[in-house]
């Protein structure tokens, strides 16, 4: 059928089934050594030509203009994820190629550890379990928050999931978004309101937007002066809404509270980003939102089955570019 390379970290490795899946329907599939990844452009060119690649099963990697060029019309390009910022659709568009992703399959997962990280900067619970670990009896004094106001920035798939699992926490959620859903102003405890006064009454703020050329840096100082001392931020979308700067700027003086940061304008983290890292008052991790069996399960075989609709000359259920579709005549 088509020959796949995979340049995921994740997919047919954490969990096969993706992998299984394509090589059932007769697609062959190339593996890059683990440690060559990430792969620079000139070795994904390299590598599409040397393999006749007609899809690419793509990760964090950027995937250019030349890349796309060397790949060539009439061929598929399957995010591994939910976030698009890393392939230049518009060029896809333009050349024919076909971009698909997996905007479902990592919800629940991202919601949880969301959830999961306000808890640990609330309770201190890994300042806790160090201090056991280096021999210590210590007592950490944290925070319920129960009673507490949370602000939700971004209320798509992934933030009304989270608003969800904290519905039934008793707290006041404040939300907002640039389009309001009907079904999440119903929500008993649940309120549209602007970025300000998220930032200026919000004792804990979580941020679930995409990343995209108009929400580049779209929290920063402005927003971070708002808050109260004794408030929380936390980042699970992507690290380049956030100017680290400035962010790193409040943590490290102590005019906010602290922050958990899954995401990082540089991964792994490097600059502003790895300095952030070693504030006390952060709670840091690897880009995990997305790291748990089910999701890796669901994101594999999603991408696998694109690619085979792709090649069924059946139009892909998560398809990005949906003009390619008619432009290539089906």
């Amino acid at each position: 059928m088509s020959n796949v390379i995979t340049l995921s970290r994740s997919f047919g490795k954490l969990v096969s089934f993706g992998k299984e899946v394509l090589e059932k329907e007769g697609h062959k599939l190339f593996f890059p050594p683990e440690d060559c990844l990430p792969l620079d452009e000139k070795r994904i060119t390299n590598l599409i030509q040397k393999f006749n690649i007609d899809a690419i099963v793509v990760g964090a990697e950027r995937i250019t203009p030349n890349i796309l060029d060397t790949l060539g019309s009439r061929k598929i390009v399957a995010k591994h994820g939910a976030g698009l910022d890393n392939i230049d659709i518009r060029y896809a568009t333009k050349s024919n190629i076909a971009v698909t992703f997996t905007p479902e399959a990592n919800v629940q997962a991202v919601a949880e550890l969301t959830v999961g990280l306000i808890l640990c900067i609330a309770r201190r619970i890994p300042k806790a379990c160090f201090s056991m670990k280096n021999g210590d009896w210590e007592y950490f004094m944290g925070k319920e928050i129960y009673g507490k106001i949370i602000g939700v920035i971004g209320t798509g798939k992934i933030g009304k999931a989270v608003i969800q699992k904290l519905s039934g926490m008793n707290v006041n959620i404040l939300v907002y978004d640039i389009v309001t859903s009907k079904e999440i102003s119903s929500l008993q405890n649940v309120k549209y309101v602007d970025l300000k006064e998220i930032f200026t009454n919000s004792d804990f703020i979580t941020l679930h937007v995409p990343l995209t050329q108009n929400t580049y840096r779209m929290i920063g100082e402005n927003e971070f002066k708002l808050m109260k001392a004794s408030s929380y931020f936390i980042n699970t979308s992507r690290g380049s809404i956030v100017d680290e700067l400035a962010l790193y700027k409040f943590l490290s003086s102590k005019k906010i509270a602290g922050a958990a940061l899954d995401v990082w304008e540089n991964e792994p983290p490097k600059s502003i980003s790895a300095k952030l890292v070693k504030l006390d008052n952060v709670i840091p991790t690897p880009h995990i939102g997305a790291y748990t069996e089910e999701a890796i399960y669901r994101m594999g075989h999603q991408c696998a089955m694109s690619i085979i609709d792709f090649f069924n000359n059946k139009k892909p259920k998560y398809l990005a570019n949906p003009d390619v579709w008619k432009n290539l005549g089906y």
